[in-house]
This record gives C-alpha cells, sequence and structure tokens, in this order.
C-alpha cells in the first residue's frame, strides 16, 4: 500500500507540473517569436496527443507493469521538458509538445486505473474513507439501510 503511496504522489507531481508548464508555455512561445498559429498548433498537438495515440498507450499500459510505466513516462517527460529548453524552431517544439502529450498519456491512463482499482478494491473490504455523515453501512453500495 505504501508503494501505491508513492506513485500516487508523483502522479500529483506530475499533474502539477504538466499543468504549470502548459499554462506558462504560450509566454515562452511568445518570447521565441512564435506567431499564434504556431502556438495553435503546438498546443494543439499535446492536447491531440491522447486521441490520436490511445491504442498504442492502452497496449503498453496492458502489458507493462504500472511501476514501469509511470516511471518510464516520467523520464521521458523529464528529459523533452529540458529538450524544450535548447529548442527554439515551431517545427522542433511541436513535436516535443507532441511526445510530452503521448507521455502524459500513458502516465495519465495508468495512474487512473490504479486509482479505479485501489477504489474498488477499497469498497469491496468496506475500507471506504468518506466524509459524510452516517453510519458506515450507508456508504457502502448495495446498502439498504436508509440514512436519517
Amino acid at each position: 500500500m505504501a508503494g501505491m503511496r508513492r506513485i500516487h504522489a508523483l502522479n500529483f507531481v506530475r499533474t502539477m507540473t504538466v499543468t504549470t508548464v502548459f499554462f506558462l508555455a504560450p509566454l515562452h512561445f511568445m518570447e521565441l517569436g512564435f506567431d499564434g498559429l504556431a502556438i495553435g498548433l503546438i498546443v494543439s498537438l499535446y492536447a491531440a496527443a491522447p486521441i490520436i495515440f490511445a491504442f498504442p498507450t492502452g497496449w503498453t499500459n496492458d502489458r507493462l507493469s504500472m511501476k514501469k510505466v509511470i516511471l518510464g513516462s516520467l523520464l521521458f517527460i523529464s528529459v523533452l521538458f529540458v529538450l524544450a529548453g535548447f529548442v527554439r524552431g515551431v517545427a522542433g517544439m511541436a513535436v516535443l509538445f507532441l511526445l510530452i502529450g503521448i507521455a502524459n498519456n500513458a502516465s495519465t491512463s495508468r495512474s487512473t486505473v490504479s486509482i479505479t482499482r485501489t477504489n474498488r478494491k477499497r469498497i469491496r473490504t468496506g475500507s471506504t474513507a468518506s466524509t459524510s455523515s452516517g453510519s458506515r453501512s450507508d456508504r457502502r453500495p448495495g446498502s439498504s439501510s436508509a440514512a436519517s
């Protein structure tokens, strides 16, 4: 269980990092002299990567362990972020952001599967944590007791 907490903590850090970078990326692109069309192309390639590459990343997630997929995608994203600091052209940046989108999709889909499995296991064993008031049976799926 401690391993799962570390994976979820890493996933949280990844999510915050990617969100921050993509919030500030258009400002960096404007400093590099990219026009609106180029910025839109780069951002849309990142956003379209999960749609375009859903099957290959799903195949990878089915065949490798969760730890390998998440750590591999985190390392790949880190290397791509470093490379993005050196790339000055639109084509190179577009390729980098497409690859970042693919790696982000692999880690996101795998961690989502992990969270879903963990929550299902907790529900089956009755160890769900809930903020609602009421008895423990009120929080279990299929419970027939009424909450008062």
